[in-house]
């Protein structure tokens, strides 16, 4: 296969531009039936009655100037307008495909490695060449290019609904059999409560790395940000997280440290013998996450824990039946392994690229 290197600068092939500066203020004020793309290029900000653009005879790729350098293809014909966090390529020459192009500038995004941290700029992405296929008198290849692109969006719808089986996987919650019998028990009845120190940050941590391992709020890592010469904790017990993914839950066992971004559940020593602490921590863990408050940066406090009642396996005495638990805590297990299969496969698609190379 014949390619040729074009570049994004070369005005025979493209015009670069970006759009106007428009304040939410008064993009609010507006109305009309034309979309205004900003960052977000697949999602308008609001809607106008005039474009910035006036030709609309070409196709455009749209691209978030702040953001994580994703495209959008806009076909000729189509009205829209632009704010100046959103670049556009005009494509002047009718024998590059857009969907193509489309393929082409996802494929060497590693490669100029525009993300959050470099913006993709009008001056950062004219420095972008892509390969086009071209026929054997040099003349671009509409057919190949056709060819591909269709390939890329089989591939690229794939991978979208990869993507939605995988959050609805994950979203399925699971929950005590509905023909078991349960006590209503508030948390502070059955934990002790801890919080983490305010002193554990980067700097401590450099100046006492040991082997005992820091928990916080974050999720990777099964939560632990850190190993230091020292522990707080001597102790069997849940954490959960407090910020970021709240609610998130932890069995821990050992010698550690919290920071303030995570707390301890430890079970009171009356109820030791009687409750299971790996039911434990796959209830909470399905329920916790649903009591977070806020907006973004979700929160789960002290607080919030005190106020959050739980259902536990009581036998035909009223007593609670650990057996019980420990078998719902088997079948939590089983099925906690069967979605990580199952969405570990689907990520290897979502992973899954189209490689095209001359």
């Amino acid at each position: 296969m014949l390619f040729k290197t074009i570049s994004l600068a070369d005005p025979s092939y493209f015009s670069l531009f970006i759009g106007k500066r428009l304040l939410k203020k008064d993009i609010r004020k507006m109305s009309g039936n034309i979309p205004i793309y900003s960052a977000n290029v697949n999602r308008p900000v609001g809607f106008t009655q005039e474009s910035n653009i006036k030709d609309f005879s070409k196709n455009y790729i749209l691209w978030g100037i702040d953001g994580n350098f994703v495209f959008r293809v806009i076909e000729n014909g189509t009205l829209f307008a632009t704010t100046d966090h959103c670049g556009c390529i005009e494509i002047r020459d009718s024998n590059v495909i857009p969907e193509y192009l489309l393929y082409a500038l996802y494929s060497v995004k590693d490669k100029y490695g525009f993300d959050r941290t470099l913006r993709a700029s009008l001056q950062n992405m004219r420095t972008i060449e892509v390969n086009v296929p071209i026929d054997n008198n040099g003349a671009f290849d509409v057919v190949t290019q056709e060819r591909i692109a269709k390939g890329y969006t089989l591939i690229e719808e794939i991978k979208s609904k990869a993507l939605s089986d995988i959050r609805r996987i994950s979203g399925i919650k699971l929950t005590i059999p509905q023909e078991t019998r349960v006590k209503n028990e508030r948390l502070v009845d059955l934990f002790d409560i801890h919080l983490g120190n305010a002193k554990y940050n980067r700097r401590y941590f450099n100046s006492h790395k040991g082997s005992y391992p820091v928990y916080s709020g974050q999720t990777k890592n099964s939560g632990e940000i850190a190993k230091i010469d020292t522990y707080d904790y001597d102790t069997e017990g849940l954490t959960w997280t407090i910020d970021g993914y709240a609610g998130r839950v932890f069995y821990r066992k050992g010698k550690f440290s919290l920071t303030t971004h995570c707390g301890l559940l430890v079970i009171k020593k009356q109820y030791l013998s009687k409750l299971s602490y790996e039911f434990l921590a796959y209830l909470l863990d399905n329920i916790l996450p649903s009591y977070a408050v806020g907006e973004g940066n979700r929160r789960l406090k002290k607080a919030h824990i005190s106020k959050i009642n739980i259902d536990i396996p009581i036998d035909d005495n009223g007593e609670y039946d650990f057996q019980q638990q420990q078998n719902i805590a088997k079948v939590y297990k089983t099925t906690d392994s069967i979605k990580e299969n199952i969405i570990r496969q689907l990520n290897r698609v979502i992973e899954t690229n189209i490689l095209v190379s001359s």
